[in-house]
């Protein structure tokens, strides 16, 4: 996922919510994500899916 990186967290909510809605339930949020890791990127993949959840 580059949710923060390569999509803002509008898209990042969009994609989400068009995922969630196909039926699938299930997301990985690695502390890797995005791909490669950078200090400045670092947890917003999950930042942004914790958000999404609420």
């Amino acid at each position: 996922m580059t949710f923060g990186y390569q999509c803002d967290e509008n898209q990042s909510f969009e994609t989400t919510d068009r995922v969630y809605d196909a039926g699938i339930d299930f997301y990985d949020a690695a502390e890797m994500h995005p791909v490669p890791p950078t200090v400045d990127t670092f947890g917003v993949t999950e930042e942004i899916v914790g958000r999404w959840l609420k």
